[in-house]
């Protein structure tokens, strides 16, 4: 009996010291789960015997739902099968089922047997789904989901085929390598080191895997995840295969934070990781950040291996992939080894210009060159980039579609897109230097900046326009890209370009800030306003042109030439931008003219405008005005032998008010008699030659007025 009593005490103290580790609403799971506190009891004593080792035990937020899984699983397609991490790098996730898989995407497994994404025996086997382990097999998950965006087919079911669930993730796999130099006391260096190998090392690491410790998790107070992508310098976004979602941790020193059912903490305690194997490999390599105009940067790094190297090229290249001549070098060092501060003295990244560059480390081994390095890099200017002046902002893919807040509205916190360009005063941006290399980009319709919303430092944050508030998002570097477009820079992510959010530019694509490379389009061609002719007519002096003045522009250049002419002539260069107007008189009666203009900003000149064309014809003047007879007036004038006709106008009010007019064809017919007037009233007459052009009716001008009072 004591015997007895001993062994239920013991029993009862294990299902005591479990309960006491768990949150009330886990301890309400785990009831319902079981059926019955002996359920529990019984739980508890094979847990403490058949899973001491057991790595992962349920996350406090998940649903528990033990249904049995068979290989007839229920599969989640997304839109296009693929989803995409919006932070660096955009990597793709396939959440539907897949036998194969791609370099940089992660083939997504979940060990959530509820879970929409879950693919059972397909993906486990049949031993794990029948004793319903699935949910305790984080560290099988994760690796596979990390050896897939290496191109490495493994599923679960693979792995623990080959080891146990424990003992995967500090092993090779093939020619899959394991990050052996990962396991060192700084837990904090490791994660840092291996979140900077996934995001620079050209697809030759795996995300890293990180293990999060804390009361969240139900049994061995531990799970595994996967690190997808680093959203800013202290905030990564988390691939879960038992939450079967994405969401944020925040590194704050040593510690990871994040939300999981609850403001959660863990410790940085291991760190994993995978790399393809190559016999030759770079270590400790530098790679350089964003830097301003100028500034100096040495590169670092050691290639070995057990090769001979027979050729090392270490340069920087600009978007359009042209090498740059000051940060450029090439070595030959025929040995297993090479170190690449050799190069430092020949390579002068203070005489890059302002830009976008990719720094790009290679070798030569046995005959093949390959990259052990590509990092892209942003240069800021110090100075002026381009002139004070007005721009349409045409996006490079397609330069039909340009910059304009959404509804053209006058409102702040509108989103910021492309369309067609019309030449709207919306999608005129006025670029205005204040120092340091930065500009405000006024929107000329709104009055309003180009803005990043909440002048977030994040890469995938909209774009809107907002009143001046100035802030760093607000505040712009226009950096050339070398043929001719720019990049646009915020200062408030320096690292960042001005893109949309759809590589392909159609009818209201968004606008976005992105992070500096050249997956998508992230330069624009600032296409600077021109002026357009609004009105073309004859004077007596000549020729008048009419146009809207263009904010910033220091002049205007106006070119002429005859319908039937192939090149242009300058006839006229305005000195003033607030000028509107310009007559031009050295011209031929009877001749056809074409105009154009460009606007000029200090040195220099927007595109042409659309040409106008107009048909010369001198005015002409009154000869005679009589009153002949009762309510009659016969009037006479000079011929225009490049006419087909004339009008007259006149009215009782010399400003012609209420006016009536009098058609009269034939460039011959030189008089016409008016009938049906006042007595007593003084009228006011005026006549213009017309002619037509290929159906087009050109008018004089008119000639001076002259008035008759009706006496008879």
């Amino acid at each position: 009996m004591t015997k007895w009593i001993a062994q239920l005490t013991a029993l009862l103290l294990v299902l005591a010291m479990t309960l006491s580790l768990l949150p009330s609403s886990a301890l309400a799971s785990d009831q319902n789960d079981s059926g019955a506190t002996a359920g529990a009891v019984v739980e508890a004593l094979q847990t403490a015997q058949t899973q001491e080792n057991q790595s992962e035990a349920e996350p406090l937020t998940a649903s528990t739902n033990d249904s049995d899984q068979n290989d007839e699983v229920t599969t989640y397609a997304t839109t296009s099968d693929l989803t995409t991490s919006e932070c660096d790098p955009c990597h793709s996730i396939l959440y539907t089922y897949s036998t194969t898989v791609d370099s940089g995407t992660i083939r997504y497994v979940s060990q959530h047997p509820s879970s929409k994404y879950f693919q059972g025996v397909k993906y486990w086997g049949e031993k794990p789904i029948k004793e319903k382990k699935t949910k305790w097999l984080c560290k099988s998950a994760d690796v596979s989901m990390a050896l897939s965006y290496l191109g490495v087919d493994m599923l679960p079911k693979d792995i623990m085929g080959i080891c146990s669930d424990n003992k995967c993730l500090n092993r090779d796999w093939g020619t899959t390598k394991h990050c052996k130099n990962l396991a060192t006391s700084d837990t904090k260096k490791n994660f840092l080191l291996a979140v900077d190998n996934y995001l620079n090392g050209g697809g030759v690491y795996s995300p890293p895997i990180i293990r999060l410790e804390n009361e969240a998790y139900k049994k061995s107070g531990q799970h595994f995840v996967v690190v997808l992508s680093r959203k800013d310098s202290s905030t990564y976004q988390i691939l879960d295969p038992y939450q079967d979602k994405i969401w944020d941790l925040t590194v704050e020193g040593d510690t990871l934070k994040y939300y999981y059912g609850a403001e959660r903490t863990s410790p940085i305690t291991e760190v994993y990781q995978y790399y393809l194997e190559q016999e030759t490999a770079i270590k400790d390599a530098s790679k350089p950040q964003t830097m301003k105009e100028g500034s100096i940067f040495a590169p670092t790094g050691v290639l070995y291996g057990d090769q001979t190297i027979t050729k090392v090229t270490v340069g920087c290249y600009d978007m359009e992939g042209t090498a740059q001549e000051c940060c450029y070098q090439t070595a030959k060092p025929n040995s297993v080894g090479y170190d690449l501060a050799n190069m430092n003295n020949k390579l002068k990244f203070s005489d890059l210009t302002p830009g976008v560059y990719k720094y790009v480390v290679q070798a030569t081994v046995n005959g093949t060159q390959k990259t052990y390095l590509s990092k892209y890099f942003v240069v800021l200017s110090t100075g002026k980039t381009v002139n004070n002046a007005t721009f349409y902002f045409d996006n490079r893919s397609d330069i039909k579609y340009c910059a304009v807040p959404t509804g053209e509205s006058n409102g702040n916190n509108v989103d910021m897109r492309v369309t067609r360009n019309t030449e709207s005063a919306y999608m005129r941006l006025r670029a205005k230097y204040v120092s340091d290399g930065y500009y405000t980009l006024q929107i000329l319709g709104s009055g309003k900046y180009l803005t990043v919303y909440k002048s977030a430092n994040v890469s995938g944050t909209r774009m809107i326009q907002n009143s001046m508030v100035k802030r760093d998002g607000q505040y712009w570097q226009i950096l050339p890209t070398g043929n001719g477009n720019y990049y646009l820079v915020p200062k408030c992510a320096t690292g960042c370009c001005l893109t949309l959010t759809d590589a392909t530019a159609t009818e209201g694509v968004k606008m976005q800030i992105k992070t500096a490379n050249h997956k998508t389009p992230k330069s624009w061609l600032l296409r600077y306003v021109r002026p357009l002719i609004t009105t073309t007519r004859n004077t007596t002096q000549g020729v008048q042109l009419k146009w809207g003045a263009i904010t910033g522009a220091s002049g205007y250049r106006i070119y002429r030439k005859a319908t039937s002419a192939t090149s242009w002539t300058r006839v006229k260069t305005i000195t003033s931008g607030s000028t509107t107007s310009w007559t031009d008189a050295d011209l031929s009666n009877g001749t056809l003219y074409d105009y154009t203009m460009r606007a000029v900003y200090d040195k220099k000149v927007s595109p042409s405008c659309p040409a106008k064309n107009i048909l010369r014809l001198n005015a002409l003047g009154i000869k005679t005005l009589k009153n002949p007879s009762q309510q009659k007036i016969t009037l006479t004038w000079n011929a225009n032998t490049k006419a087909d006709g004339y009008q007259i106008c006149y009215a009782t009010a010399e400003n012609f008010q209420n006016n009536k007019t009098v058609t009269v064809a034939g460039k011959k017919n030189l008089s016409k008699e008016l009938v049906g007037l006042t007595k007593g009233k003084t009228y006011y007459l005026k006549v213009r030659a017309y002619k037509t052009v290929s159906g087009e009716k050109y008018y004089s001008g008119w000639s001076t007025p002259k008035s008759l009072k009706i006496v008879r």
